[in-house]
This record gives structure tokens, sequence and C-alpha cells, in this order.
């Protein structure tokens, strides 16, 4: 609510304000003389609280000023000129400056499924200590990034926040939900909407022209690894029976009926499990295998049965420990944050054996598992639409590692 307490007829006037949302707010002067307007914000009718203080600028004179105000609180403006004989006929802006807007979204193809979401942020969120970004994820569970975990990035002279936001393979076809939010000021932005397979759809309906010229040429390079990302994600939402019925590898992602066929696949290009080649182990230490996990990015959990009855110690090829669980009898190892360019990679997990100062390992690719599911028959648990997943699996792993150049 804005009023104006003062009138018009002399060379000061009073405005009044009560801001319905909390946040920054700017004020402008549309003045209708010749002279310079200047004004100072208070918080409080009977208070002299000062928030703070615009002038003219030299080239119209009229007054600009922004602050950061409370919802429901009362504040007042005083505007006025120097020239006493001057009216001050002259009209209040004001202007809520919203605490983030949604610039635009990509599809991370960086190894692992993610939005980027690219977000111009109000001068107030950026200092504040207490304003996050709130990420609602498909299945529901949020996740609170602060807003120094965003990366800066210019585009056209531009300075954007962007923040990654990881979604699950079978997630491509749900909308997720980001809001800026600062609980203890107040502060809430608009929700922002945002689907990973529509963006991946206008990769490739973006990259040629009606006429098949290239017009993107960095859409039309990623075109057989988006195409190889919608097969994967649309057959983990048929094993998963997830969101069945807007499928990522179907129409309209996928127009063509043709790129929708995972095409065949002998297991003799897969790469399998030699235990004699691929582990190396103490008496009394049995690898039993491993499982592997597929969300945003890849995981794969070993398992041991330890009967040497000391304590095991692992740690990754650049020597650094990783936390073992006990489970069900099993002593369980979970590597995570394997790229999609690298799923066909053997990983290496030394280990140590207290009191032993030798360092055993195991290497484990996850198209190991892989391996296990296609050469082997179809049972209750090792289904068809299993198998259709990690053929697409597959599929992915090679377009990603064209994508990127590795051999």
């Amino acid at each position: 609510m804005v009023e104006n307490l003062n009138g018009y007829g002399s060379h000061y006037t009073f405005y009044s304000f009560t801001p319905e949302e909390s946040g920054t707010y700017c004020f402008q002067s549309d003045k209708n003389n010749g002279y310079s307007v200047s004004g100072i914000l208070y918080k409080g009718l009977d208070t002299y609280t000062e928030i703070g203080r615009g002038g003219g600028s030299y080239y119209d004179g009229n007054m600009t000023m922004t602050a950061t105000l409370e919802a429901g609180e009362i504040y007042w403006l005083w505007m006025y000129t120097d020239q006493s004989e001057q009216d001050l006929d002259i009209d209040l802006n004001i202007e809520y400056v919203p605490a983030g807007k949604l610039a635009g979204y990509s599809l991370s193809l960086d190894g692992s499924i993610a939005i980027n979401l690219y977000l111009s942020l109000a001068d107030y969120v950026v200092k504040s200590d207490t304003a996050v970004l709130k990420y609602t994820r498909a299945d529901g569970s949020v996740v609170e990034y602060k807003i120094k975990e965003a990366t800066k990035k210019t585009v056209n002279n531009i300075e954007y926040y962007v923040f990654h936001l990881p979604i699950a393979a079978k997630e491509m076809t749900k909308l997720v939900y980001a809001q800026i939010v600062d609980e203890e000021k107040g502060i809430a932005s608009e929700e922002f909407c945002v689907e990973a397979a529509d963006y991946a759809m206008a990769v490739i309906q973006g990259a040629y022209d009606n006429y098949g010229h290239v017009k993107n040429q960095e859409y039309a390079d990623a075109i057989p690894l988006v195409k190889a990302l919608l097969n994967y994600a649309g057959r983990a939402q048929t094993y998963f029976k997830y969101n069945q019925y807007d499928l990522a590898y179907d129409y309209p992602y996928l127009k063509n009926s043709a790129d929708r066929v995972l095409g065949s696949l002998s297991t003799d290009s897969i790469p399998h499990f030699v235990r004699s080649e691929d582990t190396s182990l103490p008496d009394g230490l049995v690898f039993e295998g491993a499982s592997l996990t597929i969300d945003s990015e890849t995981a794969l959990t070993f398992y041991f049965t330890n009967n040497t009855g000391k304590a095991l110690t692992f740690t990754d090829a650049s020597s650094v420990q990783i936390e073992s669980k006990q489970s069900g009898g099993y002593t369980t190892v979970k590597v995570t944050g394997i790229p999609a360019h690298k799923l066909d990679k053997k990983i290496r997990l030394n280990v140590q054996v207290a009191g032993d100062p030798n360092i055993y390992f195991v290497d484990y690719s996850p198209m190991y598992y892989c391996y296990n599911v296609l050469s082997r028959d179809t049972t209750a648990t090792r289904t068809d639409a299993l198998k259709d997943l990690m053929k697409a699996f597959y599929f992915y792993n090679q377009a990603a590692k064209n994508y990127f150049g590795e051999d």
C-alpha cells in the first residue's frame, strides 16, 4: 500500500508504504518539473530509523533508491527538493526486486545426470548468509544448497549463479522444483519448475533446420549422447515401474521410432570379471561380488566375507580412505561418482588387513554387472526389463565415450 501523506503544493512530500512481501524494493521518482529530487526512507511512522537515501541523477534529476524491507512493516519516504519555489509535482514508482529469476537451464552432460539451473540473484540474496536454494526432487525429498555453493558463470556479460541439481535416470520426465528461500528474513522467490527431458528434446529439435543444415553445432554434437540417455532413462522407468505413462524414449522426446530401438548387443563385447586377474586377497578374505546402483550417478557396492578376524581398511586408487559397513554378515564398501564415460573402466579398491603390510586389491567395473545380467538366462529377478535396462546402460556408456573422446 502506498499513500501520499502530504499532497502536492510544496517542495517536499511524504509517502507511507507497507510491503506485502519481504525483500528488496526500488523507489524511483517520476517528476514533472526541471528540479532534482532527493529522498530519505525511514522505518515506522513514529521513529527516525533511517533505511536508505537516494538522490536525483545528473541527467534527469529523478531519485532512485533501493532498500531491503520487511513484510507488514510501515515505512515512510520523505521526498524533497532544495528549490523551495518549486511545487513538488511528482509521482512515485515502487517496484519489488525478486530474490531470483530463472534465466534458463541445461542438461548436464559431464558424466552425471543433472539439471544446471541458471539464476540471476538479487544482491541481498547474494550477500545473505542465511539464503539457500531449496531443491525439491521428483520423489519429494528436499535438498538445500547454500548460495556460495553455486558456480558463477558469465553469459553475454551477465553473471549467473548455476546450481547443479542431480536427478535419477528414471526421473527425467518428471518436474522438479527449486526456490530461493531466506527463512530468517522471511524471503521466498517464485518457485522454478523444470524438466530434464524437455531440455533433451530441445537439443534434438534445435540442432538442425528444416533443410537438414546444422544451426547449432554444440547441439548436433550432443545428439547421439542425448538420444542414448533418453533410451537409458526410459528403460529405467520401465524397470522400476516409475512414471510409465511418460517414457523418456517415447514420443515426443524421441519422435523417430528408429531411435527407440536399442539394437543387438553381443556379450562378447562387454568386459567381464576374471577373479584370477581382478583380485589379490589374503587367506580368509573373500570377495563375494558387487551390486550396481543407478541414480543420478552410478555407484558400485563391493561385498566381502572377512574371516581374518582383523580390521580392514579400504582406499581408492588415490589412496583416499573409503568407509566400510557391516550388512547381513558382509563387509560392504560403496564407491560413488562414476561418470557415464567411465562406466566400462575398472575401479580399483585397495584393501589392507590390520598387522599386514601388504596392500591387496579388487578390480571391478560397472560393466561386469551388465555382463552378468545379459549373459545369463531370464529369471523372476533377472527380468527382460532389467536386460533392456542393461543394454541401454551399455549404449549410454558408448555414446558418452564418443562424446568425451574416451578410448
